[in-house]
């Protein structure tokens, strides 16, 4: 995961990537994916997308990686909002990188 943090750092230069779902809980599967929200400062969360699924797709050996980006800004706004995935990353994300 270090490795993975490290090319997402490198391509975006987020301001926090948390890991969260099923292995923040330690909970993976054979078939579970690996859920990442990478927040970003500014700038536009698809072109973020697009750079960071070029970054990591060379991570052989990897679980499936599934990030969703959002920008820092939205993380505050959306901290109450159960109908989107803050507030539970929030409460049980693990922090892989801060900036």
């Amino acid at each position: 995961m270090k490795r993975v943090a490290r090319s997402i750092v490198q391509a975006v230069t987020p301001s926090r990537i948390m890991l969260f779902g099923s292995g923040a809980r330690e909970e993976m599967g054979p078939k579970s994916d690996i859920d990442l929200l990478v927040a970003i400062r500014d700038g536009d969360r698809r072109e973020a997308m697009k750079c960071i699924l070029r970054a990591i797709r060379h991570e052989e050996g990897q679980p499936l990686l599934d990030p969703y980006v959002v920008h820092e800004a939205q993380m505050v706004q959306w901290k109450d909002n159960e109908s989107t995935v803050i507030p539970a990353v929030l409460r049980e994300g693990r922090t892989l990188y801060a900036a």
